[in-house]
């Protein structure tokens, strides 16, 4: 729960799916797919991205 007076809008934060690591995670290109589709939907309704 944010405790941040006034937040308006919404944030995706997409942390570390680089190659080598994220190379043997469990269903790996399932996932990249979902934060793809997620970042999508993130531009449309203009929320902020965050990515580190």
């Amino acid at each position: 729960m944010s405790t941040i007076a006034d937040r308006s809008g919404s944030v995706l934060l997409v942390i570390d799916v680089q190659r080598e690591v994220f190379a043997d995670a469990y269903d790996r290109d399932g996932v990249v797919s979902r934060i793809a589709s997620l970042g999508r939907t993130a531009r449309v309704v203009s929320a902020s991205q965050m990515t580190f």
